[in-house]
């Protein structure tokens, strides 16, 4: 699974907590996220973290980047770890059959 996170970690946190006690079930092959706020929790758990800022005029490139990670580590799922962002019209067909929402 590939993880998609904002500011907030706590979801993050949970997902590598679980992952560490063998409760997930899946692997996590990488964390995407618009703030640096999750790379330190990544790197202790050897999990690959890539930090794409997003703004007004990058938000379509971003978005775009990060797409392009769904398919580079051929991720089977993604989770939407508080990923405050809102997605384009071109993201759900995408990511289609592979969102997990988690609040």
């Amino acid at each position: 699974m590939l993880v998609m996170a904002s500011e907030a970690d706590h979801c993050v946190m949970d997902l590598l907590y679980r992952a560490r006690r063998n409760k997930l079930g899946p692997d996590i092959v990488a964390i995407v996220s618009n703030y640096e706020t999750a790379c330190w929790h990544a790197e202790v758990n050897g999990i690959t973290f890539h930090y794409i800022p997003v703004t007004a005029e990058t938000k379509r490139s971003a978005e775009r980047s990060t797409l392009d990670l769904v398919q580079d580590f051929s991720a089977d799922f993604v989770v939407l770890a508080r990923y405050m962002q809102v997605l384009s019209s071109e993201a759900p067909p995408a990511l289609e059959g592979r969102l997990w929402p988690m609040s």
